[in-house]
């Protein structure tokens, strides 16, 4: 087993790189891989270091990070290397598997 966080350039490329790599699209546009697990983060968002004043609350404001990101669980290894050109380390992930 092996987890892998992905970042592409958009959701239409994440997509296609997806069903490259064996996942596929189900009736209702979900996709679906027998040996994976699929979390779709989708936008990431982090804070820009300003603070914005919302109903007399401090509140921190973020910037949209650039790309479309998913969080893969393989169950099987070998499909690791379909993926590889995708992956990218993260130090603090924004979400993990439990």
């Amino acid at each position: 087993m092996i987890d892998l966080y992905l970042k592409a350039a958009s959701w239409e490329a994440m997509r296609a790189a997806l069903i490259h790599g064996g996942f596929v699209c189900e009736e209702e546009g979900t996709l679906c891989h027998p040996r994976a697990l699929l979390d779709e983060i989708g936008t990431l968002y982090q804070e820009t270091g300003r603070v914005t004043l919302v109903a007399g609350e401090a509140v921190p404001e973020t910037q949209a990070v650039d790309g479309y990101h998913v969080n893969l669980r393989l169950l099987d290894d070998a499909l690791a290397d379909g993926f590889r050109a995708l992956a990218i380390h993260v130090d603090t992930p924004a979400r993990v598997w439990a």
